[in-house]
């Protein structure tokens, strides 16, 4: 499995970020980057500066005219039912489990319990 540069929102905790390490991706996130609490535009930015996808739980990176995936690595928008920490963690790991990352650059993702879809 090829090895990807993640991001995560504030909204995913620690569990997330450490499900997806130990699957041997390179995971950053925003609160450990001081990144909590900015706004939405300045979390982008720093995917874009850094080459990260975003995973967020954030419906306002859904705006594709506030935010242009295709300006960016892409953005991966967590929609499941189930909230927990555990489900997020699934979820998230759906991304770079199921999909050519490479093919996915510069599109927005919405993750849903039952499948992936790209807008």
């Amino acid at each position: 499995m090829a090895r990807y540069r993640l991001k995560l929102d504030e909204n995913l905790g620690a569990g997330v970020a450490e499900r997806l390490r130990g699957t041997g991706h390179d995971v950053h996130t925003a609160l450990d980057e001081g990144l909590d609490g900015r706004p939405d535009a300045e979390v982008w930015a720093a995917c874009c500066t850094e080459d990260r996808f975003l995973i967020t739980l954030d419906t306002d990176f859904g705006d594709i005219r506030a935010f242009d995936a295709s300006q960016g690595p892409g953005i991966f928008l967590l929609r499941g039912l189930d909230q927990s920490t555990r489900r997020l963690a699934d979820l998230a790991a759906r991304v770079p489990g199921h999909l050519d990352l490479s093919g996915a650059r510069g599109r927005l993702w919405i993750v849903t319990d039952l499948k992936i879809r790209a807008r």
